[in-house]
């Protein structure tokens, strides 16, 4: 652009130029009419002039045709100096993208790299895991041949088992019928002579001089059969009364002479024999009554040690022991 302000500035000198020229040759056309020169030079002069005159106005015509080339490139200029600002603007731009994507072509780069290492280490997990799965299908195998042989094995023991427990199950049967038989006898036993065994156990409680005072009564009384036979006579009945009506705290004889009462009574078709029936309350009757050594005179029942027993048509054998108020 710097050229075309040359050239302009180079036009404009030489039309100045030609102007002055053309300006002297006038003063010298005026100064040779003046001195009357001859017509041949006032002719040359005159076409020299009119030369002069139309390289003026073509260079004048140069000089706008100059003018509006340079106005032309002016905004020529202008446009790409605009287009240059632009370009500088952009390739700011473009420089900071490069950068940017320098550093993210650097992480990419690392990120890259991180997941080859990842890959390679994915790599050697999977060789490991295949080489678990080749071990484990033989294991799978070898289990599976185990599991085939312990299922043979088992399917043989479950037959003998079969067997056996279809032994067992006859054998069972054959116990059931065995118990069932044995827990009828023991029925029959408990209910002919469960009552009598209790009994004697109760005797056996005895301290030995009280057994050997009840001698008289139940013998020996040293097995079960010697006891039974005293206790189911009649005729020691009592006897055995007397003997635990002297000792009314004892509560083995209390019992002991129920148990004999009932055993005698059982012995015939008609009970012979029944109990007193004295509760705490009753009004004192030495009819049917004795006090203990602790006892007070007169009042009420307190206390009934042992009951007393009648012949069935009435008549009191024993009265019933008793402590009053």
């Amino acid at each position: 652009m710097q050229n075309f302000d040359d050239v302009e500035r180079l036009l404009e000198g030489l039309l100045e130029g030609l102007r002055a020229r053309r300006e002297l040759e006038s003063l010298r056309q005026k100064n040779l009419s003046a001195q009357n020169d001859s017509d041949g030079q006032v002719k040359t002069l005159t076409t020299e002039r009119e030369q002069l005159n139309q390289q003026v106005e073509r260079l004048e015509r140069e000089r706008e045709k100059f003018k509006r080339q340079a106005k032309n490139f002016k905004g020529t200029r202008d446009k790409l100096n605009r287009q240059v600002q632009t370009l500088m603007d952009e390739r700011e731009q473009l420089n900071r993208q490069v950068e940017t994507l320098t550093d993210e072509r650097e992480q990419l780069n690392q990120q890259v790299q991180t997941l080859t290492n990842e890959r390679e280490q994915l790599n050697r997990q999977v060789q490991t895991l295949t080489d678990e799965r080749e071990d484990f299908k033989q294991q799978v195998k070898d289990l599976n041949e185990c599991l085939e042989r312990e299922r043979e094995d088992f399917k043989r023991q479950v037959e003998t088992l079969t067997t056996e427990r279809e032994q067992l199950n006859r054998q069972v049967d054959d116990l059931t019928k065995k118990f069932n038989d044995a827990d009828a006898e023991a029925k029959f036993y408990r209910e002919t002579y469960g009552e009598l065994d209790a009994a004697y156990e109760l005797y056996r409680t005895l301290d030995e001089s009280t057994r050997s005072a009840l001698a008289g009564i139940f013998g020996a009384g040293d097995n079960a059969t010697t006891f039974f036979s005293g206790a189911l006579q009649e005729t020691h009945l009592a006897d055995f009364w007397d003997y635990a009506a002297r000792r009314p705290e004892n509560e083995t004889l209390r019992r002991l002479f129920d148990f004999c009462f009932a055993a005698v009574n059982r012995g015939f078709r008609e009970p012979p024999f029944a109990r007193l029936n004295v509760a705490p309350g009753n009004f004192f009757d030495d009819e049917f009554m004795r006090r203990t050594s602790q006892s007070r005179q007169l009042g009420k029942v307190f206390r009934v040690f042992l009951q007393g027993y009648r012949y069935s048509a009435g008549k009191i054998i024993k009265p019933t022991i008793v402590e009053l108020n």
